[in-house]
This record gives C-alpha cells, structure tokens and sequence, in this order.
C-alpha cells in the first residue's frame, strides 16, 4: 500500500441471479391449460404446445408461447420448438395413441439431447388410474398392483415406465400422476345437460360400476404445486390422484343436478 492513498475497496460480491420458473406443457388441453392459467397468474413464464392453429391463438391471448405441434407426423421434431431448452419444468399431457403409444417418445433421442442440454429440475406425466383394472370398488393407493387390461390402459402403463427411463440419467425431479375421470369448469353434469350431449363410451360403462374415480382440474394443479416442493430420495414418484364416488346412473345424475340448480331437495 503507498502511503497517502487509501485501499481500493474490495469489490461487493456479485448476487446470483435466480433463474425464472418456466413450465413448458406438452398438450395444453383441458389440463394442461388450467395449468398454465393459473402458474401465468403466479408470475410463471409459460411455453405449450397444441394442435390447430386457432388453439394457439387462445393459448397465447392467456400469455402462454404456444406452438403447434403433431408428433404423430413423420417429419416431427423438437428442434424447432425454441422454448422447450429453457424450460425448468415439463408436464406431459398427451395421451398415448392405439397402434403408435407415446407419440413423443418416438423422438427419444431428440426428447433425450433437449432435456440433458437443458435447464430440467421437474418433470411430470400425467398418466391414468386405469392402469390398475377394474378393482371392484376397493379402494386403490400407489401400492396396489398394477393391472392394465384395455388396450389404452397398457399403452398408459408403458408410457410411464418410458418416461422414468427416459429421465434416469437426469438430475431432475420426475413424478407420474395417475388420475381418475377430471372434471372442473364446463365438465360438470349441468354442462352436460346444457350442451344436450349424448353420454361418451366411458360414460355409458361408468353407469355399470358400482364406484368410479374422478378428480377435480383444481385438484391436479394443486399437487402439481406440491410436487414442485417435494423432495423425495429417489427423486421418482408414482402418486394416485383420485377420489372415490358411487356411481349414478345417467337418468338421475341429470335429475340430481337440476335439482339442486333450482334449489330443491330430494
């Protein structure tokens, strides 16, 4: 030090700037769109993917960057949805297809190269409590055996254990939600009755069990933000999203609900 002349000052320590929590939503449909909703709400960047071209202009009026995206098609790749390598977390909400499975663990390698390049800590696949079979009513947790017997079910079951083993070798919280019939806003019973639709297939044989497991959106989206929180040691979780309900017959669960619309009971 020369005397006279006062020290440099230390130089203060440069902050770390924290990353920005980026969900990117492969199939932003009913789910996934409530999803994305509500992360928008928290201050989350949000990027997804759809397929018309009108879809992706509602999904980008909520403030989601959203691409149209088939990966179905022969020439499909992931390269060029940009958003994708700056994601932290990835929900899956396409369902396997009969005669293809997973349509996007077809691209595997492309899948695989993305994410490992990528800044991942969180992944979740939004699978289906029918991979256990028709468990007669009882009740069902993660533990219980699983048991696919339609062909859409073994797809299912197939697709999640590809996901696990697509994100083994990655440092990154992978979970698999397997979540009964969804319901929320614009799927109850009165929107059902007011669109005078005819009951779906899954419908029609809901009415011959005597329980069925459903789920309400708002559910799913609250242990999506659970399971951002959850550290579990293996880092891989396989959690059942559904509660019981008897089943009613399509006659009175149309009576059921215009009855309490206009306030009488029963």
């Amino acid at each position: 030090m020369i005397p006279g002349i006062a020290p440099k000052p230390a130089a203060p320590p440069v902050a770390s700037v924290p990353q920005p929590r980026h969900m990117f939503v492969f199939g932003a449909g009913f789910v996934g769109r409530y999803v994305s909703e509500h992360l928008l709400a928290q201050g989350w960047q949000v990027s997804g993917t759809c397929t018309s071209p009108a879809k992706k202009r509602e999904l980008e009026m909520l403030g989601v960057k959203a691409s149209v995206f088939d990966a179905t098609e022969s020439n499909s790749s992931l390269q060029s949805i940009h958003s994708l390598q700056q994601a932290t977390h990835l929900l899956i909400s396409i369902p396997p297809i009969p005669g293809i499975g997973d349509p996007l663990l077809n691209l595997n390698e492309d899948l695989r190269r993305i994410l490992s390049d990528g800044n991942l800590e969180w992944l979740c696949y939004l699978s289906s409590t029918s991979v256990y079979g028709d468990c007669g009513g009882a009740l069902v947790d993660e533990d219980h055996m699983v048991n696919p017997k339609s062909e859409s079910a073994k797809l299912r079951y197939e697709a999640e254990k590809g996901w696990l083993n697509l994100v083994n070798h990655l440092n990154l919280s992978a979970f698999i939600f397997r979540l009964g019939g969804i319901y929320g806003p614009g799927r109850s019973a009165l929107d059902t009755l007011a669109k005078s639709n005819s009951l779906s297939r899954r419908q029609k044989l809901r009415e011959s069990k005597q329980y069925t497991a459903r789920i309400h959106v708002a559910d799913i989206y609250q242990a999506v933000l659970a399971s951002m929180s959850t550290r579990c040691p293996s880092r891989r979780l396989v959690v059942a999203l559904a509660s019981r309900r008897k089943s009613i017959p399509s006659v009175e669960g149309a009576r059921h609900p215009m009855r309490m619309a206009s306030g009488v009971v029963a």
